[in-house]
């Protein structure tokens, strides 16, 4: 059975340079060092290092061992981490249910934090309509949900409302609305309008379908391609927005006397039934300290 001090020992020297490096920075003798390293080249019948040189060098075969050993080592630190994960009763997974309205970046940086406190906890996402989110919840397909605000109410989950959402008219530079100053009801009206799926099927954003056309399409990322293609005009969240016009393949309309409301409540329920692991509660926390936007 190979010894996994020795084979710390044998990369942490072979990281080091050296012998007396590698003693240093475990804070051991340079013979305790030595002698670990003797060892595990007689456990494994392989010589690893060439010791005739002013610093010892990895033979050959100490490389490709070296490289082994970096693995092992770093299935060993997992396997304490997960050892750490079941003893503390942290979860194997979360499931995060989106509303096909709420851009991604508005979690990107819990995600990463997560990722760093939590790192054997699965993470995934899906999206959906907000009143197929409110099933998923109460059948327990997902832990939590984010959503713009609904007037259906589900009475099983607890609410929480983290931010106001600032929404955005946009359209593509060609259209003839890239041409106002400033965009009228009327235009609007007028022109064909591409919504997603989220904001037809949420009663509380039907104050955003204005025009006498509409097109429907599943998600915001199709609805942004059909605008950037000078189909229509949209109403989506302004991050998105800014990110296009940046690029220069959308415009931000400035509305006539504030047709439409430009700003809308971003919730996210969770299932008071679930049992609120440390991954949840962390994400829980991390979401009610979302600022506005």
């Amino acid at each position: 059975m190979i010894n996994l001090e020795y084979v710390n020992y044998f990369i942490c020297a072979a990281d080091s340079g050296s012998f007396s490096s590698a003693a240093r920075k475990k804070n051991k003798a340079l013979t305790t060092v030595s002698a670990a390293i003797a060892n595990l080249e007689d456990q494994l019948g392989v010589k690893l290092f060439d010791r005739t040189t002013k610093y010892p060098e990895l033979t050959p075969e100490g490389q490709r061992m070296y490289e082994i050993g970096v693995q092992l080592l770093r299935q060993a630190e997992r396997m304490e981490i997960m050892a750490h994960s079941i003893i503390n009763d942290i979860e194997e997974q979360l499931v995060i249910g989106m509303d096909e309205l709420v851009p991604f970046s508005l979690i990107e940086p819990i995600i990463a934090k997560f990722e760093a406190k939590f790192p054997n906890t699965k993470l995934r996402q899906t999206r959906s309509t907000v009143n197929q989110l409110y099933r998923m919840l109460d059948t327990e397909e997902i832990d939590l949900a984010i959503h713009f605000a609904n007037s259906f109410k589900n009475v099983s989950a607890d609410y929480y409302h983290i931010a106001n959402i600032e929404m955005v008219a946009v359209c593509s530079p060609d259209s003839h609305l890239s041409d106002s100053g400033a965009v009228n009801g009327e235009q609007l009206v007028e022109t064909r309008q591409i919504c997603s799926s989220g904001l037809m099927n949420n009663e509380m954003l039907n104050d955003f379908i204005v025009s006498n056309e509409v097109w429907e399409f599943a998600s915001t990322d199709d609805v942004i391609r059909v605008v950037e293609n000078d189909l229509g005009w949209a109403i989506v969240p302004k991050s998105i927005a800014d990110e296009r016009a940046q690029l220069g393949t959308l415009k931000v309309m400035n509305l006539e006397n504030n047709f439409a409301k430009t700003t809308f409540m971003l919730d996210f329920k969770v299932n008071p039934s679930l049992s609120h692991g440390p991954g949840l509660s962390y994400m829980v926390e991390q979401l009610k300290g979302i600022p506005n936007s």
